[in-house]
């Protein structure tokens, strides 16, 4: 994922946070750095995934960093499984 897909993947996740009352910080980062913070969530497409997961990090995987439908339905998941786990 190049940076100029980084940057609209942070744009349409703040925004669907924001449709969704969520406050949280976004940020983008090359995968070298991403791999090594501390992050509740990371929000990549397919190719990092894997490498993200088998860091331990808890990671939604888009097919489509445009389709705000996805981003929708995934986050709404996350954070419903998460409020299960409260």
């Amino acid at each position: 994922m190049g940076f100029g897909t980084a940057f609209i993947l942070v744009d349409n996740v703040k925004k669907v946070l924001s449709e969704l009352g969520v406050s949280a910080s976004v940020d983008q980062a090359a995968f070298n750095i991403a791999g090594p913070t501390n992050a509740d969530l990371y929000i990549t497409h397919t190719e990092f995934a894997e490498k993200l997961k088998q860091a331990g990090k808890t990671v939604i995987v888009l097919k489509s960093v445009v389709d705000m439908n996805e981003i929708r339905k995934k986050l709404k998941d996350y954070f419903n499984k998460k409020k299960g786990k409260e």
